[in-house]
């Protein structure tokens, strides 16, 4: 991935510890490889002592609807 693509910025933006061994991290991210494109994203970190036991990674587009507007 790392020769086609351009990693323009990669922030997060909250770390939600749930409990000492699962963790929820989210973040955003920008790229370029023939076109920019952007979307927020949400990892689920679990942990085995101090070691990675599984991650899990999902995407969203980054411009979202909102219907309803809270006031």
């Amino acid at each position: 991935m790392l020769l086609k693509q351009v990693v323009l910025e990669w922030k997060i933006k909250n770390i939600h510890q749930i409990n000492d061994t699962l963790f929820f991290v989210e973040w955003y991210f920008k790229a370029k490889e023939e076109q920019l494109y952007s979307f927020d994203g949400i990892s689920k970190i679990e942990f085995d002592g101090n070691k990675i036991r599984l991650i899990e990674e999902y995407e969203a587009k980054h411009e979202t609807f909102r219907p309803c507007k809270i006031d």
